[in-house]
């Protein structure tokens, strides 16, 4: 064998042998970028991750049409979140002088504006009346009872506190 053929025999073999070595960093580079989105699919369900680019954006367009649907469901709550009662404010009391055992009570409850009613229960001996109030702006419409007042102050500072 000439020098020649024994040169490039291991100039052949080193190229080979830092080929495999490019390659072998290759894969273990391919490998550390896919494995954020084998979790991310797994999360979603997905146990393999796709072989086809195809597949990826399709899956991809799922999860934008889902996130969009909570977008929508989102606002939908928000707004009936808006109507809902957000605090309350309860006391019970004696109405009536012969009457014991505070059975009687003032009901305040108000949504996260300060708009709502006092529901008022009076518990006579042979008798329950019933009355309510409407409070807007945190403002009552007419003249409230001690009773009332306080149940209405206990609400509000509910509101407060949030």
């Amino acid at each position: 064998m000439n020098t020649t053929t024994v040169v490039l025999t291991i100039v052949s073999v080193a190229v080979a042998v830092l080929s495999a070595a490019v390659a072998v960093l290759c894969f273990m580079s391919m490998r550390r970028l896919a494995e954020p989105h084998r979790r991310f699919l797994s999360a979603l369900g997905q146990i393999e991750f796709p072989d086809d680019l195809t597949q990826y954006l399709e899956l991809l367009g799922q999860v934008h049409r889902r996130v969009e649907d909570l977008g929508v469901r989102a606002d939908a709550l928000h707004r009936v979140q808006l109507r809902a009662v957000s605090s309350c404010g309860l006391v019970h009391f004696d109405a009536f002088d012969h009457m014991g055992g505070q059975l009687s009570f003032a009901l305040a409850l108000l949504d996260h504006l300060g708009n709502g009613c006092i529901l008022t229960g009076l518990r006579g001996r042979d008798s329950f009346d019933a009355y309510c109030r409407r409070i807007v702006d945190s403002r009552p419409e007419v003249d409230l009872m001690p009773e009332e007042e306080q149940a209405l102050w206990e609400a509000l500072d509910g509101l407060e506190r949030r």
